[in-house]
């Protein structure tokens, strides 16, 4: 390998580990200051007060729903793409 080529994948990984090791950072400050409020209720209950106050339990659910709605539709269109673009791409 040249000399330019060592310093591209040197640089390339750098930029990797910085995004990756931020990734988790901020991951690990989500998890470290919310698991105090993370339970069942929160989870659980819809929000009250205005939603101020409650859980997040419509929030998941539509979330949940909207996914697998487009599961339903979009795996046939992906898989009939994959059948045609294999026989006679």
């Amino acid at each position: 390998m040249r000399f330019r080529e060592r310093i591209y994948v040197f640089l390339t990984a750098l930029a990797v580990l910085i995004v990756v090791g931020l990734l988790f950072y901020i991951l690990f400050d989500i998890v470290r200051n919310g698991i105090g409020v993370i339970s069942w209720e929160f989870i659980s209950q819809p929000p009250r007060e205005g939603m101020t106050k409650g859980g997040i339990f419509p929030a998941l659910y539509g979330t949940l729903f909207r996914t697998l709605l487009m599961l339903i539709f979009v795996v046939p269109i992906g898989v009939f793409t994959a059948v045609y673009l294999n026989e006679y791409g």
